[in-house]
């Protein structure tokens, strides 16, 4: 993933996981967001593609989700160590 793509993720994602309470508004930006950049991401790399396609389902998913915060902050700070990983 570009690095300029994969650092808009993280900071969609860190507010995300620091603000974080299940307000469908707040994730519904956050997946028009990343579906904003996911239109930069040059199609041959379609792995950055992926992955953005990964945690925008997984977003969708926290609408409909009965998960505590504890659990949903966590498994967003998994996606962001993942991401800076691969920076």
């Amino acid at each position: 993933m570009e690095k300029f793509n994969a650092q808009a993720v993280i900071e969609i994602l860190k507010v995300l996981a620091s603000n974080f309470q299940l307000d469908s508004e707040q994730i519904d930006e956050a997946i028009e967001d990343l579906e904003r950049i996911k239109s930069t991401i040059p199609i041959e790399n379609d792995e950055a593609i992926d992955k953005v396609d990964e945690i925008q389902d997984y977003l969708q998913y926290l609408l409909t989700a009965d998960d505590d915060e504890a659990e949903i902050k966590e498994e967003l700070s998994a996606i962001i160590s993942e991401l800076r990983e691969g920076l």
